[in-house]
């Protein structure tokens, strides 16, 4: 774990208290423990760290847990904040317990964003306050280094930016001179981005170790990008040893006699002599005038804006439903959230606030006192074990054939990724593309990645929403999710692909958390279509006594603009689409259509299918797809294909398996789902049949362009899609050791195939920006570059 996540429900083998201390929510895990946000009796909010149950057997860690409480404790005391330099740059130790059955470290929670977060989403720093931010964090260095201790992992995910200046976290790796090393045999302790050569060569930290990962969080600050660029951790690392660090981004009016850019160039000396201390980087940065402006004067106003909507959120955190999941074994940490402290109720810290962005004078005037008022940094992480942030790996897909563009290259080679990305992942359904990000779900429950399309790297991480199928609103490059956890499960959910800024709707008086995927149908505008749930009036939880609610939202005026009742039904499935000025929705054993202004019903149509014996439809939501064929009508599929008007539901033709007589059909019974959610380019659909075929028609009249017979390769089950991309077809497989079948889109004929070393039980999930093809499987995302 690498920062404070944002909270997230405790899993069912989590205590219910340590101390007297009663647990709210997960922050985080590590290699070592978790972090929890918990609460005493007198109603003090803290963060929580406990070592792992089974670590707490081993007389090491319990060494180290104590050098970590020692180390915090001789830094700022076991007392309340004051105004010493101490209380200002750390977090104040609230309660320990080192010697239990689970020792735990309770320290100040803190509403700030980490410094990571703000130049990710805002861009970098004017110089002036560059200089602010590391003379405090200087300054904060030389405190810890007059303790006898070096902080080891100084980077901006450690750093919390509040408007009465930064303060540093995580001591989880901190290193007294005398203290024993708990470092595993083969890992290095840091960040490479940030680490000193000494620690990457002899792993060996010192003072001037601090400074050097010190000026490269300043450097980062400056320019948007650490001082040895980005990429993989080895190529770093080498950079780091035997590279020059790029300061150029420095040259400007802003540092006009370069003397800036020098100092930092001082403290990113190879050699360890040449730093300086930070003592003596304190007194070099800190400005000569004495009236000089607070810190809060020369933050970026937006960060200023960030800062002052977190302390504004409800501090009345309800107590999160239980998730029956275990917590993670010794040495094999979970990877958080990379992002800054979070709000007490589950929402993201930088939601966004009712009636706009408070003035500037405002916030200079109110932000240091709330945030003085309401809190300070969780130590998260542990180096043991600790999950390395993915990094983008470039050459060919492990397996794949030596490639080659396609169009345009030989036949059947594939095109070589342009990078290639490993994480933990965990996709259902199609990622979402916006503003030059592709967003994915992890293997953490709640969890976002936003990966960069250009470079590969991972931009922003968030937490609290429902990663499931993804819909954006294109216009406004904003993905659309169910709210998760302590956020409440009657919101939605809103994700700025571009940065990661998350926010929620109001309370919506409809629980959306029951179903599956997404509850979003389709979106339009600045609007939300979605699906969720309400009990009758004085009825209990039971199915049978939920109503299920179709409703439209507006994101700009943050309101419900209608709602209306639709079919029962068993599935919590949500699929339908927009079509000029209607909402088409599928409903139990009905196709409908309302109007997408009011959501006046304005038409329905019966859907084709035999209803199971028990009378539970449920195969018409889970097992229909829908397309747009633009002019010509809206296809759907189904055991049927079949394209409709969509001014009244009326069927302009029909296809059913029956008529493909050279498709093996036998596995699909009378009425079952035979066709997969197809996809449409120009006058083209391509879908597949069976799970044995792809069947290409012309839409305008059905009839059959071509076939493509799958062979060994086992096509997914309906109502899997297939992807029109580049010129060629990409139909869903199933899992084995194929990742991506590429079809012909004119001839259907196989133009190529990537395949893997393992088999994967996971399907592709394939999203196209009209240059590059996403495709994600397992933990490895591609991307490849087709010429369409």
């Amino acid at each position: 774990m690498e920062s404070l996540a944002r909270p997230r429900p405790l899993h069912a083998n989590d205590p219910a208290a340590l101390g007297r201390w009663r647990l709210l929510a997960r922050l985080g895990s590590g290699g070592m423990g978790s972090v929890y946000l918990a609460r005493s009796p007198g109603g003090r909010t803290v963060a929580l760290k406990a070592v792992h149950p089974t670590l707490a057997q081993e007389p090491e860690f319990r060494a180290r847990f104590r050098d970590e409480v020692r180390a915090t404790r001789a830094l700022i005391g076991h007392a309340e904040p004051g105004p010493s330099t101490a209380a200002r740059h750390f977090a104040a130790v609230v309660d320990a317990d080192t010697e239990g059955p689970r020792p735990w470290l309770a320290t100040e929670y803190l509403l700030a964003p980490a410094l990571q977060e703000t130049v990710d989403a805002f861009g970098p720093w004017q110089l002036t306050a560059v200089r602010a931010l590391g003379s405090a964090l200087a300054e904060a260095l030389a405190a810890v280094h007059r303790a006898q201790l070096v902080h080891r992992d100084v980077k901006p995910s450690n750093v919390l930016v509040t408007a009465d200046g930064p303060r540093v976290i995580d001591f989880g790796i901190a290193l007294s001179s005398g203290a024993r090393r708990l470092t595993r045999t083969g890992h290095v302790l840091g960040s490479p981005a940030y680490m000193a050569p000494e620690q990457v060569e002899r792993r060996t930290s010192t003072p001037y170790s601090d400074v050097y990962a010190l000026a490269g969080v300043l450097v980062f600050a400056a320019t948007g990008r650490g001082p040895f660029g980005t990429g993989a951790a080895e190529e770093l690392l080498y950079r780091v040893v035997h590279g020059q660090p790029d300061l150029s981004a420095l040259d400007g009016p802003a540092d006009p006699d370069g003397a800036l850019r020098r100092l930092l160039a001082r403290c990113l000396a190879k050699d360890v002599t040449e730093r300086p201390s930070a003592a003596e980087l304190a007194r070099l940065l800190r400005p000569a005038d004495v009236d000089a402006p607070p810190f809060a004067a020369l933050l970026p106003a937006p960060v200023l804006a960030d800062i002052a909507a977190r302390t504004t959120l409800d501090w009345d955190i309800a107590v999160p439903r239980r998730e029956d999941a275990p917590s993670p074994p010794p040495g094999h940490g979970t990877r958080e959230d990379d992002g800054g402290a979070v709000g007490p109720d589950g929402a993201p810290a930088h939601a966004r606030t009712p009636g706009g962005p408070p003035s500037r004078r405002a916030l200079l005037l109110g932000a240091a006192g709330t945030l003085a008022a309401a809190g300070a940094a969780a130590t998260g992480a542990y180096a043991a074990g600790r999950a390395a942030r993915p990094a983008a790996k470039p050459g060919p897909a492990r397996g794949s054939a030596a490639a080659s563009r396609r169009p345009g290259g030989a036949k059947g080679t594939a095109p070589q990724p342009a990078w290639e990305y490993r994480g933990p992942l965990d996709v259902y359904g199609r990622p979402a593309l916006g503003r030059g990000v592709l967003v994915t779900g992890t293997d953490t429950f709640g969890e976002l990645y936003g990966i960069d399309t250009r470079t590969g790297t991972l931009r922003w991480t968030v937490t609290g929403v429902a990663g499931e199928q993804p819909f954006t609103v294109p216009d406004r490059s904003i993905a659309v999710f169910a709210a998760l956890g302590t956020a409440g499960d009657d919101r939605l959910a809103f994700v700025e692909t571009a940065n990661g800024r998350t926010w929620y709707s109001e309370p919506l008086d409809i629980i959306l958390e029951r179903i599956d995927g997404s509850p979003v149908v389709a979106t339009r505008g600045h609007t939300v279509f979605a699906v969720g749930e309400r009990l009758r009036e004085g009825a209990s939880a039971a199915p049978g006594k939920r109503e299920l609610h179709l409703f439209a939202y507006d994101i700009d005026r943050a309101e419900t603009v209608w709602r209306r009742r639709i079919s029962p039904s068993e599935v919590k499935t949500a699929t339908g689409g927009v079509f000029g000025s209607r909402l088409l929705v599928f409903e139990t054993d009905t196709l409908r259509a309302y109007g997408v202004q009011d959501g006046a019903k304005q038409w329905e149509a019966p859907l084709e299918g035999t209803p199971p014996a028990d009378g539970i439809t449920d195969y018409s939501l889970t097992d229909h797809g829908m397309a747009s064929a633009g002019r010509h009508g809206v296809l759907t599929s189904g055991p049927e294909l079949r394209l409709l008007d969509p001014s009244d539901g009326r069927p302009l033709w029909r296809l059913g398996p029956g008529r493909l007589k050279d498709v093996d059909t036998g596995r699909v019974e009378p009425g079952a789902t035979a066709f997969g959610t197809p996809a449409v380019a120009g006058n083209t659909a391509y879908v597949t049949v069976a799970q044995k075929a792809v069947l290409a028609v012309d839409v305008r009249t059905g009839k059959r362009r071509w076939l493509w017979q799958a062979g060994d390769e086992e096509l997914s089950p309906p109502p899997a899609p297939v992807t029109a991309a580049g010129g060629l077809v990409f139909p869903s497989l199933l899992g084995g050791q194929t990742a991506l079948v590429a079809l012909d889109a004119r001839t259907g004929e196989r133009a190529w195939r990537i395949a893997e070393t393992d088999n994967i039980a996971d399907s592709a999930q394939l999203s196209w920006d009209g240059e590059r093809l996403y495709a994600v499987r397992g933990v490895h995302i591609r991307a490849l570059p087709l010429d369409g």
